[in-house]
């Protein structure tokens, strides 16, 4: 499985903000991936993002895909 051009956009970004004396906002997720960088909370808060899970319709869906669909409804419900 290789990188997605959106992995190489984040890697590229989280490289030239270790590298140099620029930053730049990224999820929280990301920052635990690399113990180089600093996280700086922001106040006030960036406004929440709405998401959404798109499939083909009648598509067949994994096992993996149904589970993540649940998981993501039950979040939804209770986050």
């Amino acid at each position: 499985m290789g990188l997605t051009s959106s992995d190489s956009v984040r890697e590229a970004l989280t490289e030239v903000v270790q590298w140099s004396a620029l930053a730049t906002v990224l999820s929280d997720a990301i920052t635990r991936d690399h113990p180089g960088l600093h996280p700086i909370p922001l106040t006030p808060h960036l406004p929440a993002r709405t998401v959404n899970i798109l499939r083909r319709k009648n598509a067949y869906l994994s096992a993996a895909a149904e589970a993540f669909i649940e998981l993501a409804q039950r979040w939804e419900e209770h986050p």
